[in-house]
């Protein structure tokens, strides 16, 4: 759970290649999730990822983003994730 860095310096940062969604995309990924049938908890969403991240399907570091599709009249219950989370 700790990582004692007493007297080091700070790492540099690892950089990683920037992902690049287009609108294209975006809308295609809107248009198939808004022909699925709507799941027992209501939500269809697709996590946009950056695999350059690593581990947790980031987008960056630090923030993750969730494409949802509601059609009119649908209700879901509140979704709650940390502060980072775009949706």
């Amino acid at each position: 759970m700790f990582i004692d860095r007493t007297g080091l310096p700070y790492e540099q940062p690892k950089l990683q290649k920037p992902l690049i969604v287009s609108k294209e995309e975006i809308e295609a990924e809107v248009e198939r999730l808004a022909s699925l049938t709507a799941p027992l908890n209501g939500r269809r969403m697709s996590i946009i990822c950056n695999p350059a991240t690593g581990v947790g399907n980031g987008f960056a570091p630090g923030t993750g983003i969730t494409l949802s599709v509601l059609r009119p009249g649908e209700r879901t219950k509140p979704i709650r994730h940390n502060s980072s989370q775009v949706n």
